[in-house]
């Protein structure tokens, strides 16, 4: 059953000469259109951002298990560990929920296929 989502992605962290690389990964899974370079609005840092769109959460997928599926992709575009942020909205029960992969979820999922 495919449900309706808006998703938000940031990363910090990430490898600037991979930004090219990381975009295709990321919307290889989901369509997203607009992506800024920015500075992280709390941490000063600079951020990449895949700016809400939406689309369908299909093939079974809960949230927590599509934000792992996000964050290996992006690690694996990056050649490494980048701190990865997904937003993500289920149109029909609001609010959103938000994902934070960190360094330990980098070590738990690069094991996992």
């Amino acid at each position: 059953m495919s449900r309706e989502y808006g998703m938000e992605v940031e990363l910090e962290g990430y490898r600037k000469h991979r930004i090219a690389e990381i975009k295709s990964a990321v919307n290889e899974l989901w369509p997203f259109e607009e992506w800024d370079e920015c500075k992280h609005w709390l941490h000063k840092r600079q951020c990449l951002a895949a700016r809400y769109t939406e689309s369908s959460l299909g093939c079974g997928q809960e949230e927590a298990e599509f934000a792992d599926t996000i964050a290996k992709a992006v690690w694996k575009a990056n050649g490494g560990y980048c701190q990865v942020n997904v937003s993500l909205t289920y149109l029909e029960d609001l609010p959103a929920e938000n994902y934070l992969r960190n360094k330990g979820d980098f070590e738990r999922l690069k094991e996992v296929p």
